[in-house]
């Protein structure tokens, strides 16, 4: 019998040499949608629960100041299930304008396993806080790098693409296209 946190790491690491790989048998197990849905909230939630500990680890003052929703547990963990939904949809939905092929269920299956591996360099990274802050930031960087060299392969394979580069520049330029859309409506909010 194989040790599930051994197989996680195993998975992890293959993930980081094979993208594609990954994320092709990650959408070959076929799991049904309420499975993919419960780990895309079990990782809002550890998400959660790892910001409030990093906080509390190394005594980063009152989470109130971040806000009043980042205050509480609670709060990061519809914070988190934001973004997450926002990364979700726009995976699935812009993939598909473009010609895509992929399902929502395999969006939410492969973003889920991209904030598992997210999560595990957090934990790194602030074990590094605590030891070598410098090497932290530098972790934090790769981790920006890192979110593009595996979701560019993820949407590549989930919809069937062909080039990894076309899907890369389509996932800068629609970030940048989302991110205004979303200042807008929150100015035109903030104005109302």
């Amino acid at each position: 019998m194989t040790n599930p946190v051994e197989e996680l790491a195993r998975f992890a690491l293959y993930t980081l040499r094979s993208p594609r790989g990954a994320a092709r048998e990650l959408l070959q197990m076929n799991l049904a949608p309420a499975v993919a849905w419960t780990a895309l909230a079990l990782v809002c939630i550890l998400s959660a629960l790892m910001f409030h500990l990093t906080l509390g680890l190394l005594a980063a003052g009152d989470p109130a100041e971040l806000g009043e929703i980042a205050a509480s547990p609670f709060g990061t963990v519809l914070l988190s299930g934001m973004a997450l939904l926002i990364l979700v949809f726009g995976v699935h939905l812009v993939g598909r304008a473009f010609g895509g092929q992929g399902e929502l269920t395999g969006a939410v299956v492969l973003v889920s396993w991209l904030q598992a591996i997210f999560l595990l360099l957090q934990a790194v990274q602030v074990l590094f806080m605590l030891t070598v802050p410098l090497l932290a930031d530098v972790i934090g960087t790769l981790g920006l790098v890192l979110f593009f060299w595996l979701l560019a392969p993820f949407v590549t394979e989930l919809h069937g693409f062909r080039s990894v580069w076309s899907v890369l520049f389509g996932i800068i330029g629609s970030a940048f296209a989302i991110a205004l859309v979303l200042s807008l409506l929150l100015v035109t909010l903030a104005g109302a």
